[in-house]
C-alpha cells in the first residue's frame, strides 16, 4: 500500500509541476505549486527506501525554490516573506533529517551536506532581498526566527541557524564599532551574538550524547564545535575592543571637562582620569597595538604634564618611546599623522633634549668635583703617550699609570704588531660604557679623557 501511495503522490506532484505555465494567472501558478509541493511532500512521507526518498527530496527543494520566486514576482500574494522563507528551511531540513534516520549509515554522509544546501537557497534569496530591507537587519531578524524556531529534529539545520545569526550579529557589531559614536550598539550586538553561540554549543553537546549517533557525525559535530569556539573568540576579541573604545571616550571627555569647567584642575581629578586611560591599557594590552599606542601617549602626557611625581619625567619619556615603537610596528598602516603621534614624538624629543642637558650640567659638575685628577691626566697624556714614539710602548706606559679595570690582558696586546689594532685593544678597555659602577665616577671620567685622546691616535696610525 505504501509503494503505490508513495507512486501515485509523486506522479500526481509531477503532473502538476509539468503544468506550470508563467502565461497562467498568478492565484492559478500559486494553487498548482502549492498542490505539487503537497504531493511531493507526502510521497516522502510514503517513501519506500532511502533512494525513494532522497530522489523525492529533491523535487521538494526544487518547487520550493519556485515557491520563493513566484514570491519575488508576485510579492502581494504573501503576506511574509520571510517566514515562507523560513518555512522552506524548515521543511528541507526535516526531510533532511527523515532522510538521516530512516536509511541509518547507508545515506549519513548527507547529513553534513544540510549546511551547504541551505547556504545555496540563502544565498538566492539575499540576492533578490527587497530594496526597502537593510541587508544586515533582514538577515538577522532571518536566522534569528530560525535559530529559535527550526524544527526540532533538525539539529544540522539549527546549528547553521545559530552560526549564521551569531555571524551576523558580529558582522553589524564589527560595522558599529568603525563609528565612534556607535559604539554602544556595538557592545549590545556582541552581547547578543554570544545567546546563538551558546545555543548552538548546548545542541553540539546535547547531540553527542544520543544513542547511535554515527562516527562520521561526531566528527561533523566537532568540525561545528571548532567553528563555535573561533566565533566565540572574535565575537570576545571585539568585545573588548568596544569596551576598550568606550571607556577610551569616556577618559577623553572627563580630559576635557576637567581643562574645560573647572577652575583649578585638581591632583584627585587628575589621578583619576589617569586610572580610567590605565584601564584602557589594561583591556586593549596585547590585541589593540593602536589602541594601545594611543593609550601610552595620553598617560605619558598627565605624566609630563599634569602629575609631576618624582619619577614622573622618566614614566613619561618611556610611555612616550612605548607609543612611537607601537605606531611603527603597525606598518604598513601609517598613523604619523594622528595627534596623538605627533604628541608622543614632540614630548619624547623634548624630554630627550631635557635629559641630555641635565647630564651634561651633572658631567661638568663632576668633572669640576675631580678637577685635579683629570688635570693631571690630561698633563701625563701629553706628555708620555706622544704619536711619534714607539706607539706600543707608549700604551704600556698608559697601562703602567692607569691600569684598565675590566678583563685586561698585557700579553695578547704585545703580541699586537699593527697599530691600528693596538689603538682598537686599547679602546675597548677604556670605552666609558665598559666601565662599572662599583669603579666610581673619576674612573668613568678618566675613561673618557683617555678614550678621546685613543681616538685621535686612532685617526693618526690609519694615516
Amino acid at each position: 500500500m505504501s509503494s503505490d501511495n508513495f507512486t501515485t503522490y509523486r506522479t500526481k506532484a509531477s503532473n502538476l509541476e509539468s503544468k506550470l505555465n508563467s502565461k497562467m494567472a498568478p492565484a492559478i501558478q500559486e494553487q498548482q505549486l502549492d498542490d505539487a509541493y503537497g504531493f511531493y511532500r507526502k510521497a516522502a512521507e510514503s517513501a519506500r527506501n532511502g533512494d525513494d526518498l532522497q530522489s523525492t527530496l529533491k523535487d521538494v527543494q526544487r518547487v520550493l525554490i519556485e515557491k520563493m520566486k513566484f514570491y519575488r514576482k508576485n510579492p502581494q500574494y504573501c503576506t511574509n516573506y520571510w517566514q515562507a522563507v523560513s518555512k522552506l528551511i524548515e521543511d528541507i531540513s526535516y526531510l533532511h533529517s527523515r532522510l538521516r534516520f530512516k536509511t541509518g549509515s547507508n545515506q549519513k554522509a548527507d547529513f553534513g551536506k544540510i549546511p551547504e544546501e541551505i547556504d545555496r537557497i540563502l544565498d538566492d534569496v539575499e540576492k533578490h532581498m527587497w530594496s526597502n530591507i537593510d541587508p544586515y537587519e533582514a538577515s538577522c531578524l532571518m536566522f534569528g526566527s530560525f535559530a529559535q524556531g527550526a524544527d526540532k529534529n533538525a539539529m544540522g539545520f539549527k546549528l547553521f541557524a545559530n552560526y549564521k545569526y551569531a555571524d551576523y550579529l558580529f558582522k553589524e557589531g564589527v560595522k558599529s564599532l568603525e563609528n565612534d559614536e556607535m559604539l554602544l550598539n556595538a557592545r549590545k550586538v556582541f552581547k547578543e551574538a554570544y545567546t546563538p553561540l551558546e545555543a548552538g554549543q548546548y545542541i553540539i553537546d546535547r547531540s553527542k550524547r544520543v544513542e547511535g549517533i554515527f562516527e562520521n557525525e561526531k566528527k561533523w559535530l566537532g568540525k561545528w564545535e571548532k567553528e563555535f569556539e573561533i566565533k566565540r573568540n572574535e565575537v570576545l576579541m571585539e568585545s573588548k575592543r568596544t569596551d576598550a573604545k568606550i571607556l577610551l571616550q569616556e577618559a577623553e571627555k572627563q580630559h576635557l571637562d576637567a581643562i574645560t569647567n573647572k577652575e583649578v584642575f585638581g591632583l584627585e581629578d587628575a589621578i583619576d582620569i589617569y586610572d580610567l586611560y590605565h584601564q584602557v591599557l589594561t583591556i586593549a594590552r596585547d590585541f589593540d597595538i593602536e589602541i594601545e599606542a594611543h593609550v601610552c601617549c595620553k598617560m605619558g602626557v598627565y605624566h609630563y604634564k599634569i602629575l609631576h611625581f618624582p619619577d614622573s619625567k622618566e614614566k613619561a619619556r618611556k610611555l612616550f618611546q612605548r607609543s612611537i615603537q607601537l605606531a611603527l610596528s603597525l606598518s604598513p598602516k601609517n598613523v604619523t599623522k594622528e595627534d596623538w603621534y605627533k604628541t608622543a614624538e614632540n614630548h619624547a624629543r623634548e624630554l630627550q633634549k631635557q635629559q641630555q642637558k641635565a647630564e651634561h650640567v651633572e658631567n661638568l659638575t663632576e668633572r669640576e668635583k675631580f678637577s685635579e685628577e683629570l688635570q693631571t691626566l690630561k698633563t701625563f697624556l701629553e706628555k708620555n703617550v706622544e704619536f711619534d714614539h714607539n706607539l706600543k710602548t707608549e700604551l704600556n706606559n698608559l697601562f703602567n699609570q692607569y691600569e684598565p679595570k675590566c678583563k685586561f690582558d698585557r700579553e695578547s696586546f704585545n703580541e699586537i704588531s699593527s697599530d691600528k689594532k693596538m689603538v682598537l685593544k686599547a679602546l675597548t678597555w677604556y670605552h666609558p660604557d665598559k666601565q662599572q659602577s662599583k669603579d666610581g665616577k673619576l674612573w668613568e671620567l678618566m675613561c673618557e679623557d683617555i678614550s678621546s685622546y685613543l681616538n685621535r691616535m686612532l685617526e693618526k696610525v690609519k694615516l
